[in-house]
């Protein structure tokens, strides 16, 4: 019997020797394991911080506030990269700072070019990239020459996560997808905004004059905007054979207006040549139902220069508008994109300013350099 008291002792000195030995092990292990999932949780935060709710306004200084922002080309027919034997296309991403002076004017400066590319393409083009919209922490764009919408991730990829039909949907081409904004939770995805003629001005289809929606489930619905387009056509006092081209509309939940800056303006029949100079300097804001619409002419207007993409100032209570022109001419095979701010009420924080590579740039968007590319 005191045998085995003994030995039962001696059993739990052993014990509580093992356990000195090797706690302090365990107990600085436990430390480590606890900093570094911080440390993860700490990484996953800052590269998934909200892109819409806490957009990056940092003071550099007194002076000066800055905003990062990204802005992707459609290089049309130069997308395809020449000599590549997988058969690549591309596009140029070009991220830039917009500093706020104390005046409240703004002047920008320009960072790196980076290049993202794809194997996807419809009768050898691909990669034509209109359009960036930031969607539960995620920068989507969308192809208007495939209908594919990509999400840009690090790395220079481009994952593809949807197809857009255009028209209904139920139709065998992808949609020419020129803008794109977020309402209600659902990414709103439309086209130019005109009908299709044929050669003797006669009506092919309205299938531009759709727009598609992705929900937050992934399901893809689509709406008949024709009458909404209409409706702009006559308060801009074009309605048909005149026309407008769409690049940029966006949804405002802070004013609950569409706020639509129209790249072409035409009273006169579209065509393909004069299109060049028909630049538009209109502005418009619309209700929710378009039931009213009101139209504003701002900044100067120069004849060959449209406005391709626009995003609100973060922190202006969507009053200040930066905007991206381009101009393109078939004859001389040139591109040119122009970035402009202003307000509302017309006055110019930014004057247009040329945009450096001599490309066709047709998505802006606010984000974190952590998120992206």
């Amino acid at each position: 019997m005191v045998l085995e008291e003994d030995n039962s002792k001696s059993k739990r000195r052993n014990k509580w020797i093992l356990w000195k030995r090797y706690s302090k092990a365990i107990y600085l292990f436990g430390i480590c394991v606890c900093c570094c999932s911080l440390l993860y949780w700490l990484y996953i935060y800052l590269c998934n911080y909200s892109l819409s709710s806490q957009l990056q306004a940092f003071s550099l200084n007194r002076e000066t506030t800055s905003f990062k922002l990204m802005i992707v080309a459609d290089l049309d027919k130069e997308s395809r990269v020449k000599d590549d034997k997988k058969g690549r296309w591309r596009s140029i991403l070009k991220k830039g700072e917009l500093r706020k002076q104390k005046d409240g004017t703004f002047t920008i400066h320009w960072l790196e070019d980076q290049e993202i590319f794809t194997q996807l393409s419809e009768a050898g083009r691909g990669m034509e990239l209109s359009a960036l919209v930031e969607y539960h922490n995620r920068l989507y764009s969308f192809d208007d020459r495939t209908g594919l919408v990509f999400e840009l991730v690090k790395g220079n990829k481009a994952i593809p996560r949807y197809i857009l039909m255009e028209g209904d949907g139920n139709t065998t081409k992808g949609q020419k997808t020129e803008w794109a904004t977020v309402k209600d939770d659902a990414i709103l995805a439309g086209s130019f905004g005109k009908e299709y003629t044929n050669a003797d001005g006669s009506i092919a289809n309205t299938n531009n004059m759709w727009v598609s929606v992705i929900h937050n489930t992934g399901e893809i619905t689509h709406e008949n905007w024709t009458d909404r387009f209409n409706k702009l056509r006559k308060a801009a006092g074009c309605p048909y054979p005149g026309y407008m081209i769409h690049e940029a509309i966006m949804w405002s939940d802070i004013r609950r207006q569409w706020v639509i800056l129209p790249r072409r303006v035409s009273k006169e029949p579209y065509d393909e040549k004069e299109d060049e100079k028909r630049g538009s300097n209109v502005v418009m804001l619309a209700s929710e139902d378009f039931s009213s619409i009101e139209v504003r002419h701002i900044t100067q207007i120069t004849p060959t220069r449209g406005f391709s993409e626009f995003k609100f100032l973060p922190q202006s209570n969507d009053e200040i508008i930066v905007a991206l022109k381009s101009e393109e001419n078939e004859e001389q095979q040139t591109q040119n994109s122009y970035i402009t701010v202003f307000d509302l009420d017309g006055h110019i924080l930014l004057s247009e300013s040329v945009i450096p590579g001599n490309h066709k740039f047709e998505g802006l968007e606010f984000y974190h350099f952590c998120c992206v590319c």
